[in-house]
């Protein structure tokens, strides 16, 4: 054999083993799912989500991955769409996908009963819709829902005086109408009375002047008015209540007053609202855990920490966790997580997992004070 064909079979055996090398890492890499809404009318929690999820990854592989394996986040737009987001789902099993982070209520209600049929876990650290309760342990929830804070703005209410009758502004979706039966069910309970409820259109319009103005005649009924928008449209909405004139108490949760949409921090001035325990700015009492998540994401992204931005990192990292400790067969992730109890993650402590892989949080009041949130309860 001369020497020509000698280096030939060299060279394609080299090639042949740079192949392997190269492709390996690929074929065993543990695979996330991400489904953002980096565009739409809530595309302001877009980049939030998509930090947030590559800084827990990053933060993974820099450690050596999982059990020597890369981690792959592979990201896909739902454009706040629901159809778009299960379009998004087909997408990412084609790539053998079996872990996936779904966030907005349409769209993590579409996409759980695809993933859970298909035998894959589902995570979502911010949709709220009752929709995504199945009773599935393949189907997990971080954040605080309409039962949540339904039940506590109307203890609020009370507690502040406004006892007896409130109004609603609320979106058309399934937040919306949850939230309006959880606090009209604890109000009554309490003999309060809501008085009227109006839905707007949740789809993207910035014009909520029709429903304002029919609430606006039961202004000097009632006591207080209950609002939320976690759309990009939340700025407007707080324009056009200051415009047509109501100046009645309101209260909201955090995803309406944190909403970085809202620019004008004095369209919200003495607004009260349903809070996560965590807060963006350093506290005293932070974990270690807490400290060094806004430390690093302050020196990445030049900000503090919202809750979102926290609790979408922590969505992530609870399901890279649960596969470091018990395996890549999603129902034993799933088992895993479902049997946490008191575990510390960014955004505070989770008490527990119910039967629906829901978790159970701390909430607390605040109010925007002087353009600056402060403690209530």
């Amino acid at each position: 054999m001369n020497k020509k064909i000698i280096w030939g079979v060299i060279v394609i055996v080299v090639l042949i083993i740079i192949a392997i090398v190269v492709k390996k890492p690929a074929s065993e890499a543990v695979k996330i799912g991400a489904i953002y809404t980096l565009t739409g009318p809530i595309a302001s929690y877009g980049e939030f989500q998509k930090q947030s999820a590559e800084t827990a990854v990053k933060e993974i592989n820099d450690a050596g991955g999982i059990n020597g394996k890369p981690v792959e986040l592979l990201i896909e737009d739902s454009a706040s769409d629901a159809k778009k987001g299960v379009d998004a789902y087909q997408a990412l099993k084609l790539k053998g996908v079996k872990y996936y982070i779904v966030e907005y209520s349409p769209v993590a209600a579409a996409v759980r009963p695809l993933a859970v049929e298909d035998g894959n876990l589902v995570m979502t650290s911010g949709a709220t819709t009752p929709a995504y309760i199945d009773g599935k342990d393949l189907s997990c929830r971080l954040t605080m829902t309409a039962k949540d804070i339904g039940p506590a703005l109307a203890q609020y209410a009370r507690e502040a005086g406004y006892t007896s009758k409130a109004v609603l502004l609320l979106p058309n979706n399934e937040y919306g109408t949850g939230l309006a039966q959880e606090f009209e069910k604890a109000y009554s309970a309490a003999d309060g009375v809501v008085i009227a409820k109006e839905f707007y259109d949740a789809s993207g319009s910035a014009d909520f002047r029709t429903n304002i103005t029919k609430l606006k005649p039961l202004m000097s009924e009632a006591q207080v008015l209950i609002t939320v928008n976690v759309a990009n449209t939340a700025q407007p909405m707080f324009e056009q209540l200051q415009t047509l004139g109501w100046n009645k108490p309101i209260l909201s949760d955090y995803n309406t007053i944190q909403n970085p949409a809202i620019k004008d921090k004095k369209l919200v001035e003495g607004v009260a609202f349903v809070d996560w325990t965590y807060t963006p700015e350093s506290k005293a009492t932070d974990s270690d855990l807490t400290k060094n998540f806004k430390s690093v994401y302050t020196k990445e992204h030049n900000a503090n920490p919202t809750v979102a931005a926290a609790g979408y990192y922590d969505g992530v990292k609870i399901i890279l966790d649960a596969i470091q400790k018990s395996g890549t067969d999603p129902k034993k992730v799933a088992a895993y997580i479902k049997n946490l109890k008191n575990y510390e993650v960014i955004t505070g402590t989770i008490v527990s997992f119910d039967e629906d892989c829901q978790a159970a949080r701390s909430n607390a009041i605040r109010k925007v004070q002087n353009g600056v949130v402060v403690d209530v309860k």
